[in-house]
């Protein structure tokens, strides 16, 4: 018997066995209705319909064909089958052979095994044949064959390919198995995989356009002094006005991000401005290249889909991540199709009406940064008591102030004024400022000449006039004395009802992560990633009458690298 038979049924056989025996073995296995007495063994069983010569010894009984019509046994092997076998067969031969002829008309059965090396077939069909083959396939032959009057159908075997290991079948399998086993399948696939891979080197990002990127609009008659393109994506709702001129039939924006890496876009965010709702932006097209010298690739275009008619609050600071967008704030997000990088980002704009003027609180990027390694899994196998608030940059220092008390200062809107330098020098002794004009500050230049990353604003109060306090904040920065400014953050302290005036002339001890518990002071805390050199700080105290004063200014944050800023 073959290893791993298959279940494909041989031809039909025939309805009437033949009583012809034939001279040589058959091709393919059949049923015979007693042992052959060829003199060679077959190489493989006969499953022929027509018997064939026994190759059975001739010493001991067989089948012949007495003339009285009765079988008859005799010592050596008839050449022709029983003309009339017996439809009931005996199950046991008798162990001595009759003398004289049998009373029955069943032929008797030969007690000698076949000598056939080969595992012997059945020599005749039975009446109940399996449809199906033994899991165990027989490996010695039958010391008793039945004898059946019907042949039996024989199911030609076949070598089967070795299986192939799958936890599910194929609804269309191939005809061959694969070489080698499947993978194992992972025992906990991810409940929400992502669309498609991440690259390796890349980061997820809320916005590809940093908010100390290089903006150029066009279209526009002129930008508005007070809402210019660089805060259409500053963090804040503050917004960008397009006054469209009459010569250009688009407007929008183009901005090379200061990042200056390949980007994938994979969404758009648009926050509605404050106050016009004909002039929010209802379609838009995203266009990329790779270099300022190649063309403008379309990356996606479509309509804005705006549920809301809701304004949002001006000069408000808008908390996103790279899944959500500030569900505080009334927005709209597109999602594109695509899978291509690029640098530099041409964004166009249409406005409900033709006549009415673009505006927008923010435009948020979605997407990748390519080139930058997602943070690695920790090292360490239990996690700090206290973590760092946030990843720190190779080569960076975290300081209480980035302004360092030799660093040089100069003010701006004050009538008289009380040494800039002392709003910085690790003391409280104040700095005054008698208003000049509505909007008052200082200019701080670090002597370190390091760029920085500032994340906060601390503020001391006075000694003695709480009207003076500040009231208003607006930090910008740039990487020069001759470059423009960017804004970084703007908004309103909190300072509670009485604050408690700070003594003068008195040590302060702050770091980082803590102002000086011991004095009064507020806080203020901002997202921004951008490096500046200089800073611009602008205040408004609490009355419009009072005069600025304040004891300490603490800009939070990250001073970046060892070498000294370059103006080249």
């Amino acid at each position: 018997p073959t290893p791993h038979p298959t279940w494909a049924p041989a031809t039909s056989p025939t309805s009437e066995p033949s009583f012809l025996p034939s001279n040589r073995p058959s091709s393919s296995p059949s049923a015979s209705l007693d042992p052959s007495s060829s003199a060679v063994p077959s190489g493989e069983p006969s499953l022929s319909s027509y018997p064939t010569e026994s190759a059975m010894p001739s010493g001991g009984p067989s089948l012949s064909n007495d003339p009285s019509g009765m079988p008859s046994l005799s010592g050596e092997p008839s050449s022709l089958p029983s003309l009339n076998p017996s439809t009931n067969p005996i199950d046991f031969p008798s162990s001595t052979p009759s003398v004289s002829p049998s009373s029955s008309t069943s032929p008797s059965v030969s007690t000698e095994p076949s000598s056939s090396a080969k595992p012997s077939i059945s020599v005749s069909p039975s009446d109940s044949s399996s449809k199906s083959p033994s899991s165990s396939p027989s490996v010695t032959p039958s010391a008793y064959p039945t004898i059946s009057t019907f042949p039996s159908i024989t199911i030609e075997p076949t070598f089967s390919y070795e299986p192939s290991v799958s936890m599910f079948p194929s609804e269309n399998p191939t005809n061959k198995p694969t070489a080698k086993p499947t993978a194992i399948p992972t025992p906990n696939p991810t409940p929400n995989p992502t669309s498609r891979p991440t690259p390796i080197s890349a980061i997820q990002v809320k916005n590809i356009l940093y908010t100390n990127s290089e903006v150029t609009s066009f279209g526009c008659a002129a930008d508005s002094a007070d809402f210019p393109a660089s805060s259409s994506f500053d963090s804040t709702t503050t917004k960008y006005v397009c006054i469209k001129s009459t010569d250009e039939d688009e407007f929008g924006i183009i901005v090379s991000p200061s990042h200056q890496l390949l980007s994938i876009a994979e969404r758009i965010r648009v926050y509605a401005s404050d106050d016009c709702f004909n002039c929010d932006p209802i379609s838009g097209k995203i266009e990329g290249r790779v270099a300022s010298s190649n063309d403008w690739v379309v990356v996606s275009e479509g309509d804005f889909d705006w549920s809301s008619i809701s304004r949002n609050p001006a000069d408000t600071a808008i908390s996103s991540t790279y899944e959500n967008g500030d569900a505080s704030l009334n927005f709209v997000e597109v999602t594109l199709d695509n899978n291509q990088a690029y640098r530099d980002y041409k964004l166009t704009f249409s406005s409900r009406f033709s006549t009415s003027p673009l505006m927008l609180a923010e435009v948020e990027l979605v997407g990748l940064l390519i080139g930058l390694s997602p943070t690695p899994k920790p090292t360490t196998p239990q996690p700090t008591p206290i973590p760092t608030p946030k990843p720190t940059i190779p080569g960076a220092s975290l300081v209480g102030n980035i302004f360092s008390e030799d660093s040089v200062a100069s003010t701006f809107g004050c009538g008289s004024f009380i040494p800039a330098r002392y709003s910085f020098d690790k003391t409280t002794n104040k700095f005054i400022c008698t208003k000049g004009a509505f909007d008052q500050g200082i200019i701080v230049s670090p002597s370190h000449y390091r760029n920085s990353i500032a994340e906060k604003i601390r503020v001391y109060a006075n000694n003695n006039c709480e009207n003076c306090d500040p009231a208003t904040y607006k930090i910008e920065g740039r990487k020069s004395d001759s470059g423009a400014w960017n804004l970084v953050a703007k908004g309103d302290f909190s300072w509670g009802d009485n604050p408690p005036r700070n003594p003068a002339s008195t040590e302060i001890s702050s770091t980082y992560f803590y102002g000086d518990a011991s004095l009064t002071f507020t806080e203020a805390s901002f997202p921004n990633s951008a490096l500046y050199w200089q800073y611009r700080l602008t205040f408004n105290s609490r009355s419009t009458t009072t005069s600025l004063e304040l004891a300490e200014v603490e800009l939070v944050g990250m001073l970046v690298g060892g070498a000294p800023v370059s103006f080249v």
